[in-house]
């Protein structure tokens, strides 16, 4: 784990990581993992702003969850844009979580979904991009 200087790293109980899992929180940014997530294997973080998990989650081996481009677009400021996992979410593996995203509680994301735009709570979603394939399912973490 790396925290830069005035980063925040916000651990609501018990989380578990597993080996390899990467974790960047840059200067003055923050990340939140409420209780009882977990991130598996090789999975990263990389966190410009913000990002928030909620608790309850299961990410799934070789996940990337990234709040920036880390890049500008001309002579633009740098696109980042806070992420906001739910409750009770599952992301399968190798998914890509991109800037912006706000996924909703009970969601879940297919293993290889490139997630460019919010889910809607108990949906799931595969592709790239991803899009809903299923609505109202429930899962039991």
């Amino acid at each position: 784990m790396q925290v830069g200087a005035g980063g925040v790293l916000n651990i609501d109980g018990k989380v578990r990581f597993g080996p390899g899992v990467r974790v960047l929180v840059g200067p003055g940014a923050k990340l939140t993992i409420g209780d009882r997530s977990y991130i598996t294997a090789n999975s990263k973080l990389i966190v410009k702003t913000e990002v928030v998990i909620g608790t309850d989650c299961a990410i799934s081996w070789d996940v990337q969850v990234m709040d920036t481009d880390f890049h500008r677009i001309a002579e633009g400021a740098v696109n980042t844009k806070k992420i906001t996992i739910g409750n009770r979410v599952w992301i399968g593996s190798r998914a890509t979580i991109m800037k912006g995203v706000t996924i909703g509680d009970g969601a879940v994301i297919a293993a290889g979904a490139v997630v460019t735009k919010d889910v809607p709570p108990n949906a799931v979603v595969g592709g790239n991009p991803a899009r809903v394939i299923k609505d109202e399912v429930q899962w039991v973490p």
